[in-house]
């Protein structure tokens, strides 16, 4: 049950760093230097 909540917490930290690179990303302009597309 522990490791399921380490799993749990490791994916919640990408996703939010992801979310984070992305909307940085999308408020500097979206033409330049795209990150992930």
């Amino acid at each position: 049950m522990q490791n399921e909540s380490l799993i749990l917490s490791i994916l919640f930290g990408l996703a939010s760093f992801l979310y984070y690179r992305i909307h940085k990303w999308w408020l500097s302009g979206r033409d330049e230097n795209p990150i992930f597309f």
